[in-house]
């Protein structure tokens, strides 16, 4: 999410003790996963996932997992936030070691901001967001620009566990980029609220405008115009063929062969534009940010569950 800073601290402190002490004795290693981009000594726990079983999928609606029943600590704080929440989890990073510094550019996170609520660290992790360095105490609630470029060093002794969770921007945020006032007032619900929206098998062709507009908007922010434009193009052409096949079939799954069809054409002639513009704001490859996206217009999951 592209937000008007790179941290933003929430006015709320919560009381983190019992869920940091639930975490030490309910978990075993072996409901630590590895981080899948396979970060050295980055793991996590799923507490709500897609369909709740344990997966990196960014995808909706979210359940709860079954390492989540043993948490009652951990989940009570979930409830606190009067609004949807979408995937959560427990992340840990060991002592020594770093979230190398990347962005998070799929298309999950055009309308999402991560949470985090420290529940196990020191003065000695620092986060940090396109050049700005923070430390986040625990039982602090924090949020940050994942689309710019971030990372964290764990300088501690002991391994830093922070328990996150996915929402969309506008439960956070106001029209104007600037922190809700209503989040200083939460109070614990009686049940969790969370992401139940279906992904549509085959995007529309507003959808898909939508999505792959993030890019435009980026693009004209390029130096190099020439082939910021020749990019815009195919935006625009594979948009308008989408809309074609719409028209004809609408977003139906008796018409896949024609949006496979459309895919494949655009990811061909991505290839002749080659792989050497980048981002300004984060540096991020518009290539693989442009294939991801087209590919994402059909879910194949969801096209699988609707032909059987």
């Amino acid at each position: 999410m592209n937000l008007k800073q790179p941290f933003f601290k929430l006015p709320i402190k919560m009381e983190v003790e019992s869920a940091a002490l639930e975490v030490v004795q309910k978990l075993n290693e072996a409901d630590w996963l590895d981080h899948p981009s396979n970060f050295k000594k980055n793991s996590y726990v799923p507490i709500l996932s897609h369909q709740g079983t344990l997966n990196n999928l960014k995808r909706t609606p979210v359940m709860p997992t079954l390492p989540s029943k043993r948490l009652p600590a951990v989940t009570r704080l979930l409830r606190f936030f009067n609004f949807r929440i979408g995937i959560a989890r427990l992340m840990r990073l060991g002592a020594g070691y770093e979230v190398p510094v990347h962005s998070d550019t799929n298309e999950y996170w055009d309308k999402r901001v991560r949470i985090h609520i420290p529940l196990v660290t020191s003065k000695s992790v620092f986060f940090t967001c396109d050049g700005t360095e923070v430390v986040m105490a625990p039982g602090e609630v924090w949020t940050f620009d994942n689309w710019r470029r971030h990372g964290v060093r764990n300088e501690g002794t002991e391994s830093r566990i922070h328990l996150v969770f996915d929402t969309e921007a506008t439960n956070i945020f106001d029209d104007n980029g600037n922190l809700k006032t209503v989040l200083s007032e939460i109070k614990e619900q009686p049940e969790l609220k969370l992401e139940d929206a279906v992904s549509p098998a085959i995007k529309s062709g507003a959808q898909l405008d939508e999505t792959l507009g993030l890019i435009v908007k980026e693009l004209e922010l390029c130096n190099d115009k020439e082939e910021a434009d020749a990019w815009i193009r195919l935006i625009q052409t594979h948009g308008d063929r989408w809309k074609t096949i719409e028209s004809s079939f609408g977003v139906d799954v008796q018409a896949m062969a024609y949006y496979k069809k459309a895919i494949n054409d655009a990811l061909q002639e991505a290839e002749k534009l080659g792989d050497s513009l980048r981002l300004k704001v984060n540096n991020a490859k518009v290539i693989s940010l442009f294939k991801a996206r087209v590919v994402n217009g059909m879910n194949l999951q969801m096209l699988f569950n609707h032909a059987k």
